[in-house]
């Protein structure tokens, strides 16, 4: 029997000969297990040198606990047949790869990224690159847009791009081509960024206690407890996890995993959901459960699952025991559209801020002015550049966008809403009305916005909010835990509310990111704010023409 205190933290490893398990009780600091990694990088950036098992293994441990630092990459562009689905094609190639390689990094990090076009093709256009979901705070001219933030790299041309990540962005992201239609043929790779993790915070009372115990074994195993519960805190390489469930059952875990837990006395009557099982007692017992699998058992003494008494001892205050979530009922579907996001941005109050509401609507349609091809508009106006090498409107003064841009039809102009006031403290409302009968996903650059609402409505022209008679007939909208995103699926007929801070000046595309639609127009330039002066010099210096 193990003598352990009201809170214990249990470090379980299962590798292919024994596993160790350790008891910390209340007191102390759970220790830091950073698992050293390899380099996937190559000496020479324009050849590739790992294989393809490396070229997509992560190691996030070389990222969460060390300072932000410049990441430099060097990049060539090519064009080479392949056959990613069983059909020869020509797909774009960077540094050989296909996809693209993926960068590694962690919130806080320069990124420097040097591209050039070594596509030597008479269709060769020019070719850029968006960091698709990453705000871009301060590096507008960075964006990836041609004919938007940059003009197009060319032929033999190289463009470096420098930008730092905000602090407060971490997750899995994507960089693309933002030119014609070169994304569908492999200009595109991922972004991986850790964010930042401080030493475990998780203090106890009492001395430790160790109990290592050797079966021999190696097929996973699962771990239960009775009249008790455990709570997740750390998984392989020592990375702490953040708000899982207080659960009786933990695993499977493989030989060679490792897994922190903390075991709970006093998280018994809380649970919602109890572990059926064999003991009718109030005694806790720890129960180690050995996978299934076919394998000769040695000694018949073995039983494929073990149990031993744990004897709690000491009491635990209140303030000590650990902060609960309590889990939601399982369920076989799950829909996006009504799921709950994360605590919103600090500081930050959905029912009392200052809001400025703007209202778009978007459709296909088929111009006979424009050869009777499909155009993407936008409160009649349609993205569409002139000349790929020309200076970007980022560039330009607001008098020329209009000459830097063409429209389907002489009866539409470029329009750029200008929402002058910009600031945390000023927002705006952004309902977007898809007039169409197919879904369109929109994609906003330079920001991520909480969705409010997303509905379909049968109503002829959509959602206005400033009409009184439509307001009441929507559903409430979800101002305590709505879904923070960077891009929002607007269903056929349907509407979608946003809303985000004006906190990030400058010209952001908004447009559906399916491929063709894009191409043919259905984007909006939003003028957010004042162009940096240093950001539009920039911008035209990066030029060639």
């Amino acid at each position: 029997m193990l003598a352990v205190a009201g809170l214990a933290v249990l470090s379980l490893t299962a590798p292919a000969i024994y596993f160790a398990s350790t008891f910390y009780s209340y007191g102390g600091s759970v220790p830091n297990i950073i698992v050293s990694g390899f380099n996937t990088s190559s000496a020479d950036p324009g050849t590739v040198e790992e294989n393809w098992r490396d070229a997509f293994t992560l190691q996030p441990n070389n990222h969460i606990f060390r300072k932000s630092q410049t990441i430099r990459n060097t990049w060539n562009v090519t064009m080479e047949e392949r056959a990613p689905d069983g059909v020869k094609k020509m797909v774009y190639l960077i540094n050989g790869q296909f996809p693209g390689p993926t960068i590694e990094a962690r919130s806080g990090d320069e990124l420097v990224i040097d591209v050039y076009n070594s596509i030597q093709d008479s269709s060769n256009d020019g070719i850029a690159v968006h960091w698709h979901g990453l705000i871009m705070k301060g590096a507008n001219h960075m964006d990836g847009v041609v004919g938007l933030t940059q003009c197009a790299i060319g032929p033999s041309e190289r463009f470096t791009y420098r930008f730092r990540i905000d602090e407060s962005q971490s997750g899995t992201f994507w960089y693309h081509a933002h030119a014609g239609l070169q994304r569908a043929d492999g200009l595109f790779g991922g972004i991986v960024e850790t964010g930042i993790i401080d030493k475990p915070t998780l203090y106890f009372d009492g001395i430790k206690i160790q109990v290592t115990m050797q079966t021999r074994i190696s097929s996973g195993l699962t771990l239960s407890i009775s009249q008790g519960a455990m709570q997740l805190i750390t998984v392989d390489g020592g990375s702490p996890v953040r708000n899982t469930p207080i659960a009786t059952v933990m695993g499977v875990l493989y030989p060679g995993e490792r897994m922190d837990l903390i075991l709970d006395h006093c998280s018994q009557d809380i649970l919602p959901h109890q572990t059926q099982s064999n003991h009718t007692d109030k005694e806790t017992k720890l129960t180690i459960a050995l996978d299934r699998e076919y394998m000769r058992i040695e000694n018949l003494a073995l039983a494929r699952i073990q149990s031993f008494p744990l004897l709690w001892e000491g009491t635990v205050s209140e303030n000590s025991s650990l902060e609960r979530h309590e889990s939601p009922s399982p369920t076989s579907n799950f829909l996006l559209s009504e799921a709950s996001g994360l605590p919103q941005w600090p500081g930050s109050d959905l029912t009392h801020i200052s809001i400025e509401k703007s209202v778009l609507y978007t459709a296909m349609q088929i111009r006979s002015s424009f050869y009777n091809r499909p155009v993407g508009i936008l409160n009649h106006t349609s993205w569409m550049i002139a000349d790929s090498k020309a200076k970007p409107l980022l560039a330009l003064d607001p008098k020329e966008w209009s000459k830097a841009t063409k429209q389907p039809s002489s009866i539409q102009n470029l329009q750029v809403p200008w929402y002058q006031q910009s600031g945390k403290d000023k927002w705006i409302e952004l309902v977007l009305n898809n007039m169409d009968d197919t879904g369109h996903p929109f994609h906003l650059h330079g920001y991520e916005f909480y969705i409010l609402s997303v509905e379909t409505t049968s109503r002829f022209g959509g959602y206005n909010p400033f009409d009184s008679d439509v307001v009441d007939l929507v559903k409430p909208k979800n101002l305590e835990s709505p879904l923070r995103k960077d891009t929002v699926y607007v269903p056929p007929r349907g509407f979608a509310i946003l809303q985000f801070p004006l906190n990030n000046d400058g010209l952001w595309l908004f447009h559906c990111h399916a491929l063709l639609h894009q191409a043919a127009g259905m984007g909006i330039v939003l003028h957010i704010g004042d162009i940096d002066p240093d950001v539009k010099n920039s911008s035209s210096n990066l030029c060639t023409a």
